[in-house]
């Protein structure tokens, strides 16, 4: 009886990045676990994901995905399997790097620990790319089930936040092939490798890429003089730090190259190898390290990761960053008198089987298959926002192929016509457009005059209004993009879309290069703000499922309008009897066919132009002429075309035609012709049937799925059928019209219905998203390059430019997307720009709802370039509402560069914002200049008489000897560089009075807003005061804002103190924040 295996279902394995190239750890793994499994009885296949890969076909429901890096692409592809439905069994291969900075040679031990305990201190929580923890902690949410290769990989990710319930984990270490690593035969490697060099025969084997992360370097130096050489074996991943190895290793180091993996040279360099060594700063559960021991080789390796659990006492250890450590570990194993290869060996056979290891893996796979699937993902509550209203820009513009025009018209056909709204450009703004110039022709005319009359009024949306974007505006313009998103955000209504054609996202081969580039990331922008979609085609429908699984969020909802009238609804155009004299001159009286549509790659005219050549040098047809009368979208295609010589006088661009004078080629071609490589739609047949005219068409999903169906269809890439059949249709049609017969002209899209179906799915309720949430540690940019509804710009804010968002009014509203912050104090980092105006101190205010998180003054000198704030819980739907007061007033003309300002008035600016969950990364990372802050830990320590300390903190104050810093103005304000959430302490001032018994002086201090103290002096001897600090003064701001207004503005000249004139009231010497608790006082200065 044939055993039950351990899974019944099949399941795909799958690498992602760059694994199948590299050639690293999973590229090796992946494919011999599926073998394993296939042995076992599981119907596994090991695949490399690619982005544009679609979900759909990979057949199997569940999948396993191997390695977290690189993470943009493991969390990419995450969030599509996840779409898609998939149960996902997710191996992260997480490798701590942690201490990165660490890796590069210092060769100074006083530098190597006074980065150590950086790292344990102020540097704790490196991230290696910004939010490379955040996006760790959603991988592994993603995730079904989570297979760790090691306790301590899985204590790493806990403690960055990535925890995982012990239901959806299993602890599968890793598997070798003990019985292919045994036997290898040393000789061999020896005579290709040392048979000639002088020096020891003895060597020491690592095997890996030549990397700092695998830290050969410090290997190589602890090496030296020991009785063995230095045996590298593995690829160079960095050719700098191989160039250096070979110029530190000396005349013994041996350095191979890559080797195949498990070949007789590997097995018998790792039989004859006195030592195997990796003392790698970070590894998840090092393969060659297992095969080493399998092949009963000694092993040396760091202390990092998860050596020991893998091989307990039976191997060394040393520490990475200390060439000493390495090198006692190896002298160790050199002069040891038993080796413990063969244990070693035993243990792996034992322990390390591959055929446990594939049992192990299907249990997971069952667990995964069998558990409750994962909550979907949090949206918004669903709402209705029944009223449309039209976005029509790109009406003036719209060609052949674009459903707009006739969409608006059917819409304005239908009893509630929706109002129309359409983007100015020169103006950077939505407007209302009437609906009497809802056609190409009118529509350009109303723009035009409307850039003459100057900024037209802003439209307007209601949170109850959905905007329906008709046309492909957002494909041309960034700016139309941004724009569009501001008036979602600051209005709350929904965004739908009719998007016919995304061919350029889904086969960019077949579009010029930049255009395909641009179009990809616009996309991805106007999916990502969308809350409903609609497509022309089931075609259609499949690539916007390629941009759509890159969507954060919930699933975008897509509706497919498909359908054809039998009759027209609309006002059939009238059919000239003549064209325009310049067509009639070239085409009156000619046998003509028809490719209507713009001149350009994806349309194959390349085939039409071989079969045109071909019936030109066989003397076939020498009346029958082609015409081509759309744009000119490649000019390169049109002047190749335009300049075969044996095409001319038979082939016509007819670049810029009229809607008339297409009517009148419909009329009297003989029959039309689309050999499209590939089309988003249906609209070569549409046309042709609409006025019954004969049509061919290529045989491709648009026009197979479409909703109508052409009469014909050949294969696109078949020259000689098209030529054949082409041939005999030219032969039987004398005239226009001979082919027509049996035709049912007017059969249309049903485009009133399409209207019908958009207004009744837009009017049912449904999730509508005003924010996205933005991942702890990942910056969000305010300018042009902001990611898609992070930042939300509402009333008060130009449009972006340069590479921020100016203030437009005293009041500006900042709507900020957060993700559930799971119990962790939450920072928000803002940084900003002073306004070219700005010489003298302004109120700068800042509010989260009724809560007041900042409100000091701020002049030229003490302008915060960052605030760093604690902020309170997100509102319900998960957003931080700021409402930021400051003034504005217009830009001098010699102030910022007029290309880097909006026109008009503006305050200061937005340059970005960073959401900071300080339990899983550093604040300190991100601020421009960490070195100045303190986090509490270690105190803050400020002294006036060193220049850098007061630029830094007292750049607007003046500073005179022997007195200290300060102003003639009646009050000071520093900003003192503390990170929120530092422990309570106290506040040590240092300061010089500037007063006398009959001149008295006086101060009111305050922090953060919060009266502290209020002190008088009669004399100028030099005071300390330490005031304390509790816990909610250092909870919100930072840098916090001591404030201290002043009783007298005497001057020590003025008393009769010396000359000094520059400062007035009191002088500050020094200030220090020291942790601990501590009770206010005043203390003669030392």
């Amino acid at each position: 009886m044939t055993p039950q295996p351990p899974f019944d279902r099949p399941v795909r394995l799958l690498t992602h990045g760059a694994e199948d190239t590299t050639q690293g750890g999973p590229s090796v793994r992946v494919p011999r676990t599926a073998q394993a499994l296939r042995d076992a009885g599981v119907a596994a296949t090991a695949a490399h994901l690619t982005p544009d890969q679609p979900i759909a076909r990979i057949p199997e429901d569940v999948v396993h995905l191997f390695n977290v890096w690189p993470p943009e692409n493991a969390l990419r592809m995450l969030r599509r399997l996840r779409r898609a439905g998939k149960r996902i069994v997710f191996s992260p291969i997480y490798l701590d790097f942690s201490e990165m900075p660490l890796w590069a040679d210092a060769p100074d031990p006083a530098a190597r620990g006074a980065m150590r305990r950086y790292l344990q201190g102020r540097g704790r929580l490196h991230e290696i790319t910004p939010g490379y923890h955040a996006m760790l902690r959603e991988m592994i949410a993603l995730a079904d089930h989570v297979v760790f290769l090691s306790a301590r990989e899985r204590a790493g990710l806990e403690e960055i936040g990535a925890r995982v319930p012990d239901a959806r984990a299993s602890l599968l270490r890793n598997p070798v092939d003990a019985a292919l690593w045994q036997g290898g035969e040393p000789e061999l490697f020896r005579a290709t490798w040392l048979q000639d060099r002088p020096g020891p025969r003895d060597y020491v084997l690592c095997i890996a890429r030549i990397e700092e992360r695998k830290n050969q370097l410090r290997l190589a130096r602890a090496m030296r003089d020991l009785p063995a050489r230095l045996v590298l074996m593995g690829h160079a991943g960095s050719s700098a730090y191989a160039a250096q190895l070979r110029a530190e290793g000396g005349p013994d180091l041996v350095m191979t190259g890559r080797v195949p993996h498990g070949g007789e040279m590997m097995r018998s360099a790792l039989a004859g190898a006195r030592a195997f060594a990796l003392p790698s700063w970070a590894e998840g559960a090092s393969l060659a390290a297992l095969e080493a021991a399998a092949a009963g080789t000694d092993l040396v390796l760091s202390d990092r990761s998860s050596e020991r659990e893998y091989f307990g006492d039976l191997a060394r250890y040393c520490d990475p960053g200390d060439e000493g450590s390495i090198r006692a570990a190896l002298a160790e194993t050199l002069a040891a008198d038993a080796s413990r290869g063969p244990e070693l060996a035993r243990m792996v056979a034992r322990e390390h089987g591959w055929a446990a290891h594939a049992e192990a893996t299907a249990r997971a796979y069952a667990t995964a298959a069998a558990a409750d699937p994962l909550p979907a993902p949090c949206q918004p509550t669903p709402r209705a926002a029944p009223k449309l209203v039209l976005d029509v820009t790109g009406l003036d513009r719209a060609g052949p192929e674009s459903p707009q025009p006739a969409l608006v018209a059917a819409f304005l056909r239908s009893p509630e016509p929706p109002r129309l709204v359409a983007w100015h450009p020169a103006h950077r703004r939505f407007a209302e457009m009437p609906a009497a110039f809802a056609s190409p022709a009118q529509a350009a005319r109303h723009l035009a005059q409307a850039g003459r009359d100057g900024a037209p009024e802003p439209a307007r949306l209601d949170p109850d209004e959905t905007l329906l974007v008709t046309g492909e505006a957002w494909q041309e313009s960034d700016a139309y993009l941004r724009d569009l998103e501001d008036l979602k955000t600051r209005s709350g209504a929904g965004l739908a879309a009719v998007v016919p054609d995304l061919a350029a996202h889904a086969r960019p081969a077949l579009f010029p290069a930049e255009h395909a580039a641009a179009l990809r990331p616009r996309a991805h922008r106007l999916f990502a703000c969308l809350d409903h979609l609609a497509v022309l085609s089931p075609h259609c429908a499949r690539d916007a499922a390629l941009v759509e699984a890159d969507r954060a969020g919930a699933p975008l909802d897509v509706t497919v309008l498909s359908g054809m009238a039998e009759r027209e609804t609309e006002p059939a155009p009238p059919r000239p009897a003549a064209p325009a004299s310049a067509i009639a001159e070239r085409l009156a009286k000619r046998r003509f066919v028809l490719v209507d549509g713009p001149v350009a790659a994806r349309r194959n005219l390349h085939l039409l132009q071989r079969v045109w050549s071909r019936f030109a040098n066989e003397d076939r047809h020498p009346d029958l002429h082609l015409v081509l009368p759309g744009r000119l979208s490649d000019p390169d295609l049109a002047r190749q075309i335009a300049g075969d010589p044996r095409l001319a006088g038979r082939v016509h661009l007819l670049d810029g035609t009229t809607p008339a004078d297409r009517d009148w080629l419909y009329e009297n071609c003989l029959f039309s012709l689309c050999p499209a490589l590939d089309e988003g739609w249906d609209w070569p047949v549409t046309e042709s049937l609409r006025r019954g005219t004969p049509h061919l068409a290529s045989d491709i999903p648009a026009f197979r799925d479409g909703a109508a169906a052409a009469e014909e269809r050949l294969d696109p890439d078949d020259i000689p059928g098209w030529a054949e059949r082409i041939s005999q249709l030219a032969e039987r049609a004398a005239r226009p019209g001979d082919l027509r017969e049996g035709l049912r002209p007017g059969q249309r899209r049903d485009w009133d219905g399409h209207a019908r179906t958009l207004c009744d799915v837009l009017a049912a309720p449904r999730p509508i998203a005003t924010h996205r949430p933005l991942a702890p540690g990942l910056t969000a940019a305010a300018g042009p390059a902001a990611p898609p509804l992070r930042l939300g710009f509402k009333s008060g804010w130009h449009p972006a430019s340069g590479e921020m968002r100016w203030m437009a009014a005293p009041q500006a509203g900042l709507r900020i997307g957060t993700a559930p912050a799971e119990g962790a104090a939450r920072l928000l980092l803002l940084k900003l720009a002073p306004p070219p105006w700005l010489d003298r101190r302004q109120r700068l205010r800042l509010r989260l709802g009724d809560t007041v998180l900042h409100d000091a003054p701020a002049g030229p000198e003490d302008f915060p370039r960052e605030l760093l704030l604690g902020v309170p819980e997100a509102g319900p739907d998960g957003a931080l509402d700021l409402a930021l007061d400051f003034p504005v007033a217009p830009a001098p003309a010699s102030g910022t560069p007029e290309a880097a300002t909006p026109p008009g008035v503006l305050g200061l600016a937005l340059v970005s914002a960073t959401l900071l969950d300080p339990d899983i990364s550093n604040p300190l990372s991100h601020l421009d200049q960490p070195g100045l802050w303190s986090e509490g830990a270690q105190g803050l320590e400020i002294d006036f008489a060193i220049e850098s300390h007061r630029a830094a903190i007292a750049a607007g104050l003046a500073h005179a000897a022997p007195w200290g810093v300060g102003t003639t103005r009646d009050r000071v304000a520093l900003r003192l560089p503390l990170l929120p959430g530092c422990p309570a302490g106290r506040l040590e001032i240092g300061l010089r009075p500037v007063a006398t018994a009959e001149r008295p002086s006086g101060a009111v201090i305050r922090w953060n807003g919060r009266h502290l103290a209020e002190q008088a002096w009669s004399d100028d001897q030099p005071r300390r005061l330490v005031l304390p600090l509790g816990e909610a003064d250092l909870a919100g701001l930072a840098p916090a804002v001591l404030e201290i207004a002043l009783t007298s503005l005497m001057t020590p000249a003025d008393l009769g103190l010396g000359a000094c004139d520059t400062l007035a009231g009191l002088a500050l010497t020094d200030i220090a924040f020291i942790p601990g608790d501590a009770d206010g006082k005043q203390e003669p200065a030392a």
